[in-house]
């Protein structure tokens, strides 16, 4: 489940989940933006979604599969089906 090693993390990391919004940019590889919870009055706030430039940040990569995947669930439940053949990405935060 986890794809940064435990060596290389520290207690001071946190994880953001991206995911793929596009197909592709200049660069050549796809575009993705971070998923995070809704602010009061926002749509669905229970629920990770894109509210543009803002993520989540968890305290473990494990938390931040364990919240996509809840999230994935009600996505599934509601007939939502942005997330289809979309890439998913955890980016690990380090503290400076």
């Amino acid at each position: 489940m986890n794809q940064h090693p435990p060596e290389y993390t520290k207690p001071t990391d946190r994880f953001v989940i991206m995911m793929q919004v596009g197909m592709q940019t200049k660069g050549g590889g796809p575009a993705f933006e971070p998923l995070s919870y809704g602010l009061p009055g926002q749509p669905a706030p229970e629920q990770l979604l894109r509210r543009g430039q803002r993520g989540a940040a968890f305290p473990t990569e494990e938390a931040a599969h364990k919240a996509l995947k809840a999230s994935a669930k009600q996505w599934e439940k509601s007939g939502t089906t942005f997330h289809y053949g979309k890439r998913i990405a955890i980016l690990k935060v380090e503290e400076a």
